[in-house]
């Protein structure tokens, strides 16, 4: 429980609302929260919320909750494979 739904919505609010890419968002919930599913950023709603809300690519730089992800070991594999992995 946990997992999957309420994950996508936590990314929702923290694209649209803390202005984080959804790559970032991903990470801070696994920060937060380990066991949440690590696919969710690539559901097809996620993908829409970045495209409606025009939603960065890359977090800007000065954003607090950034800060708080980078002092965290978090590794993101952005490639084939899509997975992200906590150090």
């Amino acid at each position: 429980a946990g997992k999957g739904r309420s994950t996508t919505v936590v990314l929702a609010y923290l694209m649209k609302l803390r202005g984080l890419s959804k790559m970032d968002a991903m990470k801070f919930c696994i920060v937060r929260r380990p066991q949440v599913s690590r696919y969710v950023w690539r559901r097809k709603v996620i993908a829409e919320i970045e495209r409606k809300y025009d939603i960065p690519k890359e977090t800007p730089p000065n954003s607090p909750l950034l800060q708080y992800i980078r002092t965290h070991p978090i590794s993101v594999n952005n490639g084939n494979n899509a997975e992200l992995t906590v150090l």
